[in-house]
This record gives structure tokens, C-alpha cells and sequence, in this order.
């Protein structure tokens, strides 16, 4: 609910490994790449959500800051 534009969205896949990968790129939209449609998708945010609500301990939001 507090995500900011530039912030890192990583889902985990089964085994530790990383999952998919999306950026918030503000407005409610994260931008991330479709293998199975071979570019990139701007979506909603609340997609997002219900598939972090889903397994919360092994979702993860990076943000970068300076400082």
C-alpha cells in the first residue's frame, strides 16, 4: 500500500528461487515482462497484490535509496 514509483516487486518460486519481477512504475501500475507474450505489460497494482497476499513471507519489495 505505500509502494513508490522505482520500487522492485519479486514474487518466490518454489525451491528459494526468485519468481517474477515487476516495478512500480506509479498510477497503480507495475511494468514487467511476459515471457509467454515476449514484451512488456503495464498492469495494475492490485494484481500484484492478490498474488503477494497469497504467500506474503516469500514476497519482496526492494526500493533504493540514497543516502
Amino acid at each position: 500500500s505505500d509502494l513508490q514509483p522505482g520500487d522492485i516487486l519479486v514474487t518466490e518460486r518454489n525451491g528459494g528461487q526468485a519468481g517474477h519481477t515487476g516495478v512500480f512504475s506509479g498510477d497503480g501500475q507495475i511494468v514487467h515482462n511476459s515471457s509467454d507474450r515476449g514484451y512488456l505489460i503495464r498492469q495494475s497494482a492490485t494484481m500484484w497484490g492478490s498474488i503477494i497476499s497469497r504467500n506474503p513471507s516469500k514476497s519482496f519489495t526492494f526500493r533504493y535509496t540514497c543516502g
